[in-house]
């Protein structure tokens, strides 16, 4: 009873939607959609190309402490299920998993708006962003597959803003940020690498050769970008994640070949709901899940797509990333329904292309 009861919304309001007459603009979005769509692939085309314009570029790493794919593959079949078939990791466990399938980023630098860290208490409407700590916030889940449960490695990097372009740019704004997830197979190998922004925005799917895109159900609905596809990678291979100044989009994922940069450390995101304060502590999320003071300026016109405050920096679980659809980043079937894990017998061997 419990199992078929337990429905938990998404972050849409079907009002919005139906007061702003969703079934008119949906059109006018979806093709806004497609248009960025075809820009973000053409930034991968350049960088693969080796054509896109480079600039202070500071690369950033975790700890060199990786463990090889048996390792991993030995954690993740020794670990004890829990009632619900979840399995639960142990504290050294679950560094070993965060340690070895950690990215490095590769930021464009041009000003403190492109250094990440922790975030902090000030004496602003939101919080700061302690840019002298590189710091990645990581987080684990798990995703359904059939009748399997299939563990997920997120890690989070806060910007201390999204500095403005020009009079009119709607986009700027306090706070930015990047969630970059892992989804590893049974045995502890990465499957699908995706990546949002902190506000749910500019959702991006990146394949490994160990599965199939699955076709759209609905082909006037945001289903799964993917702008790259990557080889089967095997632990302890990282990726890296190149990120453009200002904006900070994302322009590149690919196998890492380097071996200098700033050492980053890694936090629990939990934190982010107890941080320090002069009387105690004080979640970074409001009672909605977004960070107060972190308004976008396009939400006044993307209202009647249902999302409250789009643009907004948001608590993990209330990101809706599709304009015109209907797609939920913590969705326990967003991989399933996406993509089809290929049998052994037929790994292609894919080459690193780009493309929708």
């Amino acid at each position: 009873m419990l199992v078929e009861r337990a429905q938990v919304p998404d972050d849409y309001a079907d009002w919005k939607r139906l007061v702003g007459l969703y079934s008119v603009v949906s059109a006018v979005f979806f093709e806004f959609a497609k248009g960025w769509q075809d820009e973000a692939t053409a930034m991968f085309q350049h960088a693969a190309a080796g054509t896109a314009a480079q600039q202070d570029l500071v690369r950033y790493q975790p700890s060199d402490n990786a463990a090889p794919a048996e390792r991993i593959s030995s954690i993740i079949a020794n670990a004890r299920a829990d009632a619900l078939g979840i399995p639960q990791f142990g504290e050294r466990e679950s560094e070993i998993l965060f340690a070895t399938f950690a990215p490095v980023f590769e930021i464009e630098t041009t000003g403190q708006y492109d250094r990440f860290g922790p975030l902090k208490w000030g004496a602003g409407e939101a919080p700061e962003v302690e840019v002298s700590r590189p710091t990645v916030y990581r987080r684990l889940a798990f995703t359904r597959y059939g009748e399997r449960t299939l563990v997920q490695l997120i890690y989070m990097i806060w910007f201390p803003e999204r500095p403005r372009s020009g009079s009119l740019d709607l986009l700027s704004g306090k706070l930015d940020g990047i969630v970059f997830r892992v989804t590893l197979d049974q045995s502890g190998r990465p499957l699908v690498y995706d990546s949002i922004y902190l506000c749910g925005c500019y959702h991006m799917f990146f394949p490994t050769s160990r599965v199939r895109p699955l076709p759209a159900p609905d082909p006037q609905a945001e289903w799964a970008f993917v702008p790259l596809a990557l080889p089967a990678l095997e632990a302890p291979q990282r990726v890296l994640v190149r990120v453009t100044s200002r904006s900070h989009y994302l322009t590149d994922v690919h196998p890492d070949t380097g071996n200098h940069g700033v050492i980053y450390t890694m936090a629990d995101d939990s934190e982010l709901r107890t941080l320090p304060t002069a009387e105690g502590t004080r979640s970074a999320f409001g009672a909605n899940g977004i960070v107060s003071g972190t308004d976008r300026g396009e939400r006044l016109f993307t209202w009647p797509l249902g999302i409250e405050d789009a643009g907004a920096m948001r608590e993990w679980g209330r990101h809706a990333t599709a304009l015109v659809g209907r797609r939920q980043f913590d969705d326990a079937y967003l991989i399933e329904r996406r993509f089809e894990i290929l049998p052994p017998a037929d790994l292609p061997n894919r080459p690193r292309v780009s493309g929708n």
